[in-house]
């Protein structure tokens, strides 16, 4: 939301029949900007509200909730004025349970937002995880045997032009050094995603051998594969190894 190319970008997205363009903010600056960006095309914001009453949010995110609040109330009116002419907006709201007093307020947070449904689709309560220098989880009871598929589903790129898969991945370099699957100052979108080295990101996910990418052996932030009844992973997936 910092950048002022945003409504840009997402006027090309929109431009290029992207269907699904989303953004994921914390909300304190959407009183101002929300109109603009749902006009320019965006139809999925999700808002990041970690507590449900002024003094839980400021101690967890040093701001004003209030004002965020307003800011969500305003794009929801946006979004409905937008919905009626055709448009397919949605937001979606994401608590982190970071401590005690945030937990306790779950049933007020719903309670809060039970008059925008219509448009607040989805309202997720978030555990909170604690890693170690490598993005590893610090518990030993915590299962990390499930194939993550977010090596099929996109990628995000830095201000640098690194490329990663995942969260985990693009903050690799804040914690020992840069794990990477390209730069997009380098090669192409279309080779990065083709390349043999994400292909080997694929394959080392599905063994569940980690070599290149040891950081993803007991990774925190799997996103699950999908299956079929029968266990089997998607043969699209599959055939994209």
């Amino acid at each position: 939301m910092l950048d002022n190319r945003l409504v840009n970008f997402i006027a090309h997205a929109k431009h290029k029949k992207i269907e699904l363009i989303t953004i994921t903010t914390n909300g304190t600056l959407i009183e101002e900007k929300g109109r603009e960006l749902f006009e320019a095309g965006l139809n999925r914001m999700t808002i990041s509200i970690d507590g449900a009453t002024p003094e839980t949010y400021r101690k967890i995110r040093g701001a004003d909730l209030e004002k965020v609040e307003r800011g969500v109330r305003k794009c929801v009116e946006y979004a409905r004025e937008i919905n009626v002419r055709g448009g397919k907006i949605e937001m979606q709201l994401n608590c982190v349970l970071v401590n005690r007093e945030v937990f306790n307020e779950k049933d007020l947070y719903l309670e809060k937002w039970k008059d925008c449904r219509d448009v607040i689709k989805n309202i997720y309560f978030t555990d909170l995880t604690i890693s170690n220098t490598k993005g590893r989880l610090n518990k030993n009871n915590v299962s990390c045997s499930d194939v993550c598929s977010l090596p099929w589903l996109g990628f995000q790129v830095d201000v640098y032009g690194n490329v990663s898969v995942c969260c985990t991945m693009q903050d690799s370099s804040l914690r020992e050094e840069l794990v990477s699957v390209g730069n997009i100052y380098e090669h192409s979108s279309y080779d990065i995603w083709r390349s043999e080295l994400i292909k080997k990101l694929r394959r080392e996910n599905l063994m569940q051998k980690y070599c290149r990418f040891e950081i993803c052996k007991d990774c925190i932030e799997r996103y699950k594969m999908y299956t079929n009844n029968e266990g089997i992973l998607d043969n699209l997936i599959i055939q994209l190894k």
